[in-house]
């Protein structure tokens, strides 16, 4: 699926998928970013309320709901369907790794079939009903300059965002909450300012 996306092309391919993706992302759309991750956090923070005084899974409860929820709102996801894409991340980029094995690439290329089939439905519900989403606006990106997004480069790109705009993330937010767990000086540092 990532073979037809810009994580896997050269230029001049690369340059003109990543000029017909970086139009999407118009001032508008970049401003209103801040309300979506905004009310992701305020979402994913009054999730973990029922949970206070008690140990939680933070990878369960925040760091994976956090920013799988802001890159579906962006994508224009149904919320329902947040929660499969976490399995299918995993195996599809298992055979990004240095070492992968033939069954690794098996799930891969069942998680690909899948987010494949999720995207095409999801590309032919916004061309029926655009919304204000980055589905909509890359499906509509298919002529700018006389560059083109071709049906597989539709797919790999959606999915690449999708994987790119969570997974890091959820690492990324883990670890830091470990760092600051184990450096209390950096927490309060943070609590303060």
């Amino acid at each position: 699926l990532f073979a037809d996306s810009m994580l896997r092309t050269n230029p001049p391919r690369h340059t003109r998928m990543r000029r017909l993706a970086a139009g999407v992302f118009t001032a508008r759309r970049v401003t209103a970013l801040r309300d979506v991750i905004t009310a992701q956090v305020d979402e994913t923070i009054n999730g973990l309320l029922p949970y206070a005084g008690t140990a939680v899974d933070l990878v369960t409860h925040l760091t994976y709901p956090l920013p799988i929820g802001v890159i579906t709102a962006l994508l224009g996801v149904p919320a329902a369907d947040r929660g499969r894409f976490r399995r299918l991340a995993e195996d599809l980029t298992a055979v990004l790794e240095v070492r992968w094995s033939e069954q690794d690439e098996q799930r891969a290329h069942r998680a690909a079939v899948e987010l494949e089939d999720y995207f095409g439905h999801l590309v032919e519900v916004r061309r029926a009903e655009p919304a204000d989403d980055l589905v909509t606006a890359l499906a509509a990106a298919h002529h700018a300059d006389g560059g083109q997004l071709t049906a597989a480069e539709l797919m790999g790109n959606l999915a690449l965002l999708l994987v790119a705009g969570f997974e890091t993330t959820t690492n990324l937010l883990g670890n830091g909450i470990v760092l600051l767990l184990d450096h209390p000086e950096h927490a309060a540092r943070l609590r303060a300012d």
